[in-house]
Order: C-alpha cells, then sequence, then structure tokens
C-alpha cells in the first residue's frame, strides 16, 4: 500500500496548488479511492 501511496505523489503534488480547493483531490481521499479501486 505505501508504494502505490508513494507512486501518486508526485501526480498529488502537481495538481495539489491549482486543485487545492477541492476534496475530492485531498491526498487521504485520492489514496482511501485508488485504494479501493485496486482492491
Amino acid at each position: 500500500m505505501k508504494t502505490l501511496y508513494f507512486d501518486t505523489q508526485p501526480l498529488l503534488t502537481a495538481i495539489a496548488p491549482t486543485q487545492r480547493k477541492l476534496p475530492v483531490l485531498d491526498p487521504t481521499i485520492f489514496y482511501f479511492l485508488i485504494n479501493d479501486n485496486r482492491s
């Protein structure tokens, strides 16, 4: 799970400055969405 999280981190960092106001793109929520999708 940690690997998946770190693999998405660059993407989250890239979109954070512009999409920062959208709760859906919060790193934690983003992680759970991907984790649930992979499961």
